[in-house]
């Protein structure tokens, strides 16, 4: 929303495209550092048991890591102050340049109208 205010464009499909090309990267990046985790940690492919620091880097990736995450995601969002008010103000500021383009647009046509019928009566 707050770049059609600013642009008086809509760009929905740009942050389409962007955040899946980030979803994509970032999938990409987390598999190869949980990888990088394992190896450190001394797992090793293949074998029914593992050492207690490669079943303990298990644990962090799959318990710890996606609940600090979570916790992070739930603080983040409270910090982003949407009520009734500001959604308001927000809705106002995209339907501002709205009205003026339509306006300067029935302007522009009354405009035409009176230098067509000046020419008629000429």
């Amino acid at each position: 929303m707050w770049t059609k205010i600013l642009t008086c464009s809509r760009r929905e499909g740009i942050f389409a495209g962007f955040m899946s090309l980030l979803r994509k990267a970032s999938q990409a990046l987390s598999i190869f550092l949980v990888g990088v985790a394992l190896q450190m940690s001394g797992f090793v492919t293949g074998h029914t048991s593992q050492p207690e620091s490669a079943i303990n880097m298990i644990l962090a990736i799959m318990i710890i890591l996606p609940v600090a995450l979570t916790l992070w995601g739930i603080w983040s969002a409270f910090q982003f102050k949407v009520n009734s008010r500001t959604h308001a103000v927000l809705n106002e500021e995209v339907a501002r340049p709205e009205a003026g383009r339509e306006q300067s647009h029935r302007h522009g046509a009354n405009q035409r109208d009176h230098r067509k019928s000046d020419r008629l009566a000429l």
